[in-house]
């Protein structure tokens, strides 16, 4: 599968069937990553975002944090609302 990167211009006009495929082919993608990634982001730094059994609506997702926290997200376009920590 060949990845292209996308900008936020072409991302942000999508009609809500054009995120929801958007959304369906990044977590085929992600399915497929062995976990270095996340590691390598939480050892850098960076929060790392992911769905799991927790995650009952399809807009939600987990975020978490280099130190440990983490929390339930609900994901609409760019925004994430936290709705509870976990």
């Amino acid at each position: 599968m060949k990845n292209r990167v996308l900008t936020t211009e072409q991302i942000e006009p999508m009609t809500p069937e054009e995120e929801k495929r958007f959304n369906d082919r990044i977590m085929r993608i992600l399915a497929l990553d062995d976990g270095q990634a996340v590691k390598d982001n939480l050892a850098a730094g960076f929060p790392v975002i992911y769905r799991d059994a927790r995650c009952i609506n399809p807009d939600e997702l987990i975020r978490e944090w280099p130190d440990g926290r983490k929390e339930l997200v609900q994901a609409v376009r760019r925004n994430l609302t936290v709705l509870r920590v976990l």
